[in-house]
């Protein structure tokens, strides 16, 4: 059964290389703690960008 929703979850969902992000997402963040979490993590990523 087809959702109207589908085109949106396979545009979200691609299979791509990892590139770098200004915009976290975080599907189905209705807990906080998933988005401290993913933002702790690119936080993390971005000093170790920046530090080469």
């Amino acid at each position: 059964m087809a959702y109207p929703f589908d085109p949106i979850t396979k545009f979200i969902f691609l299979e791509t290389e990892i590139e770098h992000a200004d915009v976290i997402l975080v599907p189905g963040g209705s807990h906080p703690q998933l988005m401290e979490k993913a933002s702790e993590i690119h936080l993390k990523m971005l000093d170790i960008l920046l530090r080469y």
